[in-house]
C-alpha cells in the first residue's frame, strides 16, 4: 500500500512541473525566405506561409499570426496580387523551403508512376 501512495505520489510530483510550451514558427519578409528566424508566438496564434504572385514576381512571407486572422486576407499584399496562404499549428510548420520541396517531390513521384504504369 506505502509503495502505491509512493508512486502516486512520484507521478504527481513529475506532471506538477510540466512545462507549458508556446508555438513557434520561421519568419522571414525577404521574399526568398533564404534568411529565416525562428521566434515563439502568443497562445492563440497559427503559423503562416504566405505567397504572393504580383506580375512577374512572386515572393513569400512567414510569420505568426493570431488564428482569427488566418480567414482573412494579409493586409500587406499589394493591389491586384494574387495569393496563396496557408496557416497551420505545429511548431516550424510554415517553411516556404521545405513547401516547395513537398511540391518537386509530389511532381517528380508522379511522373514515375505515370511512366511505370506504361509497363
Amino acid at each position: 500500500m506505502r509503495l502505491t501512495h509512493l508512486l502516486s505520489l512520484s507521478i504527481l510530483f513529475l506532471f506538477s512541473f510540466q512545462t507549458v510550451h508556446s508555438l513557434r514558427c520561421y519568419s522571414c519578409t525577404d521574399g526568398q525566405c533564404k534568411t529565416t528566424t525562428i521566434v515563439p508566438c502568443p497562445e492563440g496564434s497559427a503559423c503562416l506561409l504566405v505567397h504572393v504572385k504580383n506580375g512577374s514576381s512572386e515572393y513569400d512571407v512567414t510569420y505568426c499570426t493570431l488564428q482569427s486572422e488566418c480567414k482573412q486576407p494579409p493586409a500587406f499584399i499589394p493591389s491586384g496580387a494574387s495569393f496563396s496562404q496557408t496557416c497551420c499549428y505545429t511548431d516550424l510548420c510554415n517553411s516556404a523551403i521545405v513547401n516547395k520541396m513537398a511540391l518537386s517531390i509530389a511532381g517528380f513521384l508522379v511522373l514515375v508512376s505515370l511512366y511505370v504504369s506504361r509497363f
